[in-house]
């Protein structure tokens, strides 16, 4: 049998949802048709936020390679971010508050904020092979990590290249077998 390596696939999500909750007195408010999202640390419940994205999997077919979560900044005065899984992908952008947000889980992983303009890139992959093998959801939580706040393009965002991204490389089911040799 002859058989060839096979190029990964790259494919770009759009979030199914996107959307921020704020604590406090905004505990109850919906941010979902905002054009940013804004993940903002703070020991001021009042102003503590956390961005959430869903994407769905379904339209990938085979073992994933790489997945990087893409967060395009809007305008920041921030250092850090960490994004995180979350278990129950229930949440709907327009339903999502803080009273009622889903528990988040370990954290995935962090980046340094870029500047104004730039992309904030996460490594997801393994996660988002664990749920594609899974229930074909995935949802993620960003947070700041220090005092300050970062405001992400949201999938409402006007400008369309900047909005958010799941770029996902995988080998795919639909391949067909190695050929026999003549």
């Amino acid at each position: 049998f002859t058989t060839t390596e096979l190029e990964p696939i790259e494919t770009i999500l759009s979030p199914l949802a996107d959307s921020y909750v704020r604590g406090g007195i905004y505990g109850a408010d919906n941010y979902g048709t905002y054009k940013n999202i804004i993940p903002r640390y703070s020991s001021t419940l009042d102003n503590l936020r956390f961005a959430f994205l869903k994407f769905d999997l379904s339209s990938i077919s085979g073992s994933v390679s790489s997945a990087k979560l893409r967060l395009n900044v809007y305008s920041t005065a921030a250092v850090n971010d960490a994004v995180k899984f979350v278990t129950n992908d229930s949440w709907t952008e327009n339903g999502i508050t803080y009273n009622n947000m889903p528990a988040a889980g370990a954290t995935l992983a962090s980046a340094a904020i870029p500047a104004e303009g730039e992309w904030m890139e996460f490594d997801v992959t393994n996660q988002v092979e664990t749920e594609r093998n899974g229930d074909d959801l995935v949802s993620f939580r960003i947070e700041g990590l220090q005092d300050g706040w970062v405001q992400l393009c949201a999938k409402e965002h006007s400008d369309s290249t900047r909005r958010p991204q799941l770029v996902i490389n995988y080998l795919s089911n639909d391949y067909p077998p190695a050929a026999p040799d003549s």
